[in-house]
């Protein structure tokens, strides 16, 4: 399984302006996933840890293709997490996050093709 590469990690202690997903008690985790080659999102991205799937929220649809998203993001207690991320025709990708010290996390996720 690869590692993903992350061009950037912002950790905040807050969601941002007012674009919380994440309740009362929750983190959440934004994943920008874009295509190795092409910097373009990737369509329909799955996620999850050790097996488990974890639900991903789409952010910011695309108008042509409501399943390209500019980013997803997954919302749970507090966690460390190792977040696999598989989209159809790409390698998967694992990400390594910590949200048990700030609420919110973003990574740039970019995986190759096959």
């Amino acid at each position: 399984m690869k590692t993903a590469l992350v061009i950037w990690a912002s950790f905040l202690g807050a969601c941002g302006i007012g674009d919380c997903v994440a309740g009362p008690g929750e983190a959440e985790v934004s994943l920008y996933v874009t295509d190795a080659a092409t910097g373009a999102a990737v369509r329909q991205p799955t996620f999850d840890t050790e097996g488990v799937p974890l639900t991903g929220i789409c952010q910011d649809p695309s108008n042509q293709d409501p399943l390209v998203c500019t980013s997803w993001v997954i919302v749970g207690p507090p966690s460390r997490l190792a977040i696999t991320v598989t989209a159809v025709g790409y390698h998967p990708a694992t990400v390594k996050v910590d949200t048990t010290a700030t609420m919110a996390i973003h990574l740039a996720v970019e995986l190759e093709a096959l």
